[in-house]
This record gives structure tokens, C-alpha cells and sequence, in this order.
């Protein structure tokens, strides 16, 4: 019996074996070509998709193309941008933390067209569609609703804008004439930037950055909520040297904001926000360099509700500039200035 019984477990053995390599041979080789009708078939089946999936698709992909957002600078009424009667570029708080810039005139090199050049540490000039100058004085540039261009400069001290990156909320540009509704200064443009409000909860927070040319910069705020009251207070400073000079101060800059909100609901509410700030460093005219020294003031009231907005505000400046350089055409020197002040009370 027992040597009958080995055959039979012999050939069972060998099947066992044989099914296992079959199994194994069928998954290594390459699967049979599919008949034509099968082929096109199978593709079809593969490039098809449903309605929803192609719209999402197309979506995606129009994101990046289209204009979206609430304007109000173009016709002094909120409106979708499409809806713009001029050619207008929005720059929002999501922009303004993506874009990595330091200061407000590194944020404008954002917008089609716009000329922004760093002339001195403290002295940056704005322009476009016009001939470039360093005393381009074509751009309108308002704060919260108030011009900031000074009449002697054409332009307004950004470095002494009494402001920090993280205190805008959004800046809409016109980029072309505006005067029918800003007047004469906005002959080429008129660049409008809005603060944020103060936050709903207390908070806080410091940035400290220093870089070449001798850059250092500080600035800080606080925020606090007491009930249906709110009150901020922040600052700064910022040095740099000179380009061409090291060791020679370029900039000196500090600013000093405060405000205090109260909220009789979430859409009526009262604003006082007040301003002080400084600095000095070389600047540019029509026709020579200056060394300035410059003091601005700002003060604005204003009151929201649903059915009616208003602000009453009031700016002004004190300037000294030191015009100690030579007066230059094409590199012939026509004639030495002596060193004299010019001094422009506040208005």
C-alpha cells in the first residue's frame, strides 16, 4: 500500500507545481493586443469625463486670467472692477503678503506700466505713461481719502508715510487721466491706499530688518478692545546710508499713528486718527540735489453707517531743504549755489 501510494502523490505534486508556474508566467508576460474595436473602445472610455469634471477644469484655468474684486477710486462709488470706467489695478491684502515687499513704493513695481525708481535711500520717484523725471509730479496719491503729495516735492515722502506694510488693506490705481474727478494733480494717475482698521481683538506685534547699505528698520504696534471701544497705537523708524557714501547717513525716518474707535454696531462706527512723522536725507529737483529735513502732520474724524459716510481732515508740513549743490547741464557746471535754506510752513 505504501508503494502504491507514491505515484499518486507524485503526480499530485506535479500539477501543483505545474498550475503554480503557469500562474506566475501569465503575470510576467505582457497582457494580448486588444482587437481595433476593443482599442478604440477602451480609449474612448478613457477620454471621457463628465461635465463637472471639464467646468472645474476651465475654471481653474480662468482664475489666473480674470479680474475680480470691489473698486471704488474710478467712479467714487463701489463697483466689480469689470464694471470700471478706467483702467484700473487692485492690489489687495493677499497681494501685499505674497509679494514680499518691504515698503509701499516696492509694492507699486506690481502695476502694468508703473516706473518706480530709488533714487536716494530716502528719496523714490513714481511714474508712467509720461516722460520719467525725479520731480514727476502727475500722480495724485491719497491716504484714506487725503492727498499726501507735498506742493514743493510733486510727490508725497513715502518713507515718512506714517504707515507700515502691515497697516494696508488695499491699493487701487487708476492708470490714466482722472482729473474731471481728482483734479489737476492726477493728470496721469491717482494711486489710493487704505489702512486697515483697528483689529476685533487685542493684539500685538514688533518686525526688526536690516539689510545692505547700511539698512536697519523697526516698527511696532499694539491694538486694544475694551467693550465697544478700540484703541492702536504704532511706530517706527528707518535708517539707511548712502548709496554712493558709506558711513553717510542716506535716511532717517520715524512715525508716530494713533487711533481710538468707537462702534455703536457692527456698520455705524466713529474714527480718530492722528499722525506724526519725520526724517531727513537728500532729495531731488528740476535741477540739483538737497539735503531735506521734514516734518508731517495728519489728523482725520471720520463716521460709517449704512446710509452715510463722511471725514473731515486736516495735513500739513514743515520743510527745510539745504541746497548746497552745483547747478549742472550735461556734465558742464553752470554755476555754484551756496548753501541756503528754504523753509515751507505748515498749511
Amino acid at each position: 500500500m505504501v508503494m502504491d501510494g507514491f505515484p499518486t502523490m507524485s503526480r499530485s505534486l506535479s500539477i501543483l507545481v505545474f498550475a503554480l508556474a503557469a500562474v506566475l508566467l501569465s503575470n510576467m508576460l505582457p497582457p494580448a493586443p486588444a482587437s481595433g474595436e476593443e482599442a478604440g473602445q477602451r480609449e474612448k472610455n478613457a477620454g471621457e469625463g463628465s461635465p463637472d469634471d471639464y467646468e472645474d477644469a476651465l475654471d481653474d484655468e480662468l482664475t489666473f486670467l480674470q479680474e475680480s474684486g470691489i473698486v471704488e477710486l474710478a467712479a467714487r462709488h463701489r463697483q466689480e472692477i469689470g464694471m470700471s470706467p478706467s483702467a484700473i489695478t487692485l492690489i489687495t491684502r493677499e497681494d501685499i503678503e505674497a509679494s514680499g515687499s518691504t515698503t509701499i513704493t516696492d509694492l507699486l513695481r506690481l502695476v502694468p506700466g508703473m516706473d518706480v525708481v530709488l533714487i536716494f535711500p530716502s528719496f523714490s520717484s513714481v511714474m508712467s505713461r509720461l516722460h520719467w523725471h525725479s520731480t514727476n509730479y502727475h500722480y495724485l496719491v491719497l491716504l484714506d481719502g487725503r492727498e499726501v503729495n507735498l506742493e514743493l516735492l510733486g510727490q508725497p515722502p513715502w518713507d515718512l508715510l506714517p504707515i507700515s506694510m502691515k497697516d494696508i488693506e488695499r491699493i487701487e490705481v487708476i492708470r490714466g487721466p482722472a482729473s474731471s474727478l481728482y483734479g489737476a494733480s492726477a493728470f496721469a494717475g491717482v494711486i489710493s491706499i487704505t489702512t486697515r482698521s483697528i483689529p476685533e481683538e487685542s493684539s500685538a506685534w514688533m518686525r526688526v530688518a536690516g539689510g545692505e547699505s547700511g539698512a536697519l528698520a523697526a516698527a511696532a504696534r499694539a491694538s486694544v478692545r475694551i467693550g465697544d471701544w478700540g484703541v492702536s497705537a504704532s511706530g517706527g523708524g528707518d535708517l539707511a546710508e548712502r548709496f554712493s557714501r558709506k558711513g553717510v547717513p542716506g535716511k532717517e525716518a520715524w512715525k508716530l499713528r494713533l487711533m481710538a474707535e468707537y462702534r455703536w454696531s457692527d456698520s455705524r462706527r466713529f474714527l480718530a486718527d492722528g499722525s506724526v512723522s519725520g526724517g531727513s536725507g537728500p532729495g531731488s529737483t528740476s535741477l540739483f540735489t538737497v539735503n531735506t529735513n521734514t516734518t508731517l502732520g495728519m489728523l482725520r474724524l471720520a463716521y460709517d453707517s449704512e446710509n452715510m459716510r463722511g471725514q473731515l481732515y486736516w495735513s500739513g508740513y514743515r520743510l527745510i531743504a539745504d541746497m548746497t549743490a552745483g547747478l549742472e547741464y550735461m556734465g558742464v557746471r553752470l554755476a555754484t549755489i551756496p548753501p541756503m535754506t528754504a523753509y515751507v510752513p505748515q498749511t
